[in-house]
């Protein structure tokens, strides 16, 4: 839920006029969290990037609700029989990069 609430709080540090160049937003595993008219608006007003691993479930809630993501999705690949804990996240950040 964290991811979730950091992507709220960017919406309204955006809204209280911070620059978009002064706020970054990193999530990870991050479930979705808002209708499609809310994301819609604040699409590309917020550099918010949600890293996932493809064997989390959380993130995927998206396709039995209601709610939508916001940001550019990030993917790290899951190693056989790795769970999807912070450990498995850097990793394969490292890897990525």
């Amino acid at each position: 839920m964290g991811g979730a609430v950091a992507t709220l709080v960017g919406c309204l540090l955006l809204d209280l006029g911070i620059k978009k160049e002064n706020l970054k937003i990193y999530n990870f595993g991050a479930p979705p969290i808002a209708d499609k008219k809310f994301v819609e608006y604040y699409e590309g007003k917020l550099n918010i990037y949600r890293v996932i691993n493809e064997q989390d479930l959380i993130p995927k809630l998206n396709k039995i609700s209601r709610f939508y993501h916001l940001g550019e999705e990030i993917l790290l690949a899951s190693n056989d029989g790795e769970g999807h804990g912070c450990e498995g996240y850097i990793d394969n950040l490292i890897d990525l990069v």
